[in-house]
């Protein structure tokens, strides 16, 4: 048997190289998306991501033309998030009313601590979020279902009703946030997941 060889200085220092350019960028796009839930779209410039990155303005448009184009990857990331969930939702190896529950809360966390970012992207920047959620909700149905086991119903069947609840509850989060709601968070959040889990049932 060959023994495995180690990278070259070289590789190495490209890798390493690489992995700076990585924490960089991810650095500019969470300052970015912080900057927007502080000062909203309109008046957000790219000075502003500069102070909270703690980079060189040459450094942000090596990676970045301006600020909308900084602004389509905080809208990436939060579909990312988004997808990241409903996918733990789907890896999970059984539901009942109390870890859909669990899941829940989770998710309620994540928006609270998103909420005003979200919020900044709906008033400026509405056909950025317009245009990613045209493909984004059938994507995200698709992992909802998976591999369908945790839906007693036909596949196409599955996939409308993890749309629906999807659309429902991604506009509960918004209006919880919000404070639109004149029930406790606790009441709305049971009853979601009461619903979610009749929705993973036969009729």
């Amino acid at each position: 048997m060959t023994p495995p060889t180690s990278a070259s200085p070289a590789t190495q220092r490209a890798g390493a190289s690489f992995e700076r350019k990585l924490r960089t960028r991810d650095a500019i796009v969470s300052a970015a998306a912080q900057a927007l839930a502080e000062r909203g779209l309109p008046a957000l410039t790219v000075g502003d991501i500069l102070e909270l990155a703690g980079v060189a303005r040459a450094t942000f448009y090596a990676h970045f033309s301006d600020k909308h184009d900084v602004t389509r990857e905080v809208v990436a990331l939060m579909w990312r998030r988004a997808a990241s969930r409903y996918a733990n939702f789907a890896a999970a190896p059984r539901h009942t009313e109390a870890s859909v529950r669990a899941w829940m809360d989770e998710l309620a966390h994540s928006w609270r601590d998103h909420h005003e970012e979200v919020v900044a992207l709906l008033r400026g920047a509405p056909a950025e979020l317009i245009q990613a959620s045209d493909g984004y909700l059938d994507e995200f149905a698709a992992v909802l279902v998976d591999d369908g086991r945790h839906w007693r119903c036909p596949p196409p069947e599955a996939k409308l009703r993890a749309a629906l609840l999807i659309v429902q509850l991604e506009r509960a989060m918004l209006d919880l946030c919000r404070g639109a709601w004149q029930v406790p968070e606790e009441a709305l959040l049971d009853t979601l997941s009461k619903l979610w889990l009749q929705a993973l049932c036969a009729p």
